[in-house]
């Protein structure tokens, strides 16, 4: 998938999905494997972009594991 096919809002409900679900930070294997992106370079991409719209804060390790927090106040 590339990354223009997956948008923004899209990213973030399968990201909060997953951290219900699991209770806990995806690594980026796992963010690949639930949105269907092929590489680590396209998961930095979104995890990113929802970062500078102040959705989550998030701290990785060499692009493996990630320590994500989403934000209560918003509204995507």
């Amino acid at each position: 998938m590339r990354n223009h096919d997956l948008n923004n809002r899209a990213f973030y409900h399968l990201l909060k999905s997953y951290m219900e679900v699991f209770d806990k930070s995806p690594s980026y294997e796992e963010i690949k494997a639930f949105t269907g992106l092929e590489s680590n370079m396209s998961v930095g991409y979104h995890l990113k972009k929802l970062e500078e719209k102040g959705i989550i804060e998030y701290t990785t390790k060499s692009d493996i594991k990630t320590n994500i927090k989403i934000k209560e106040k918003n509204n995507e």
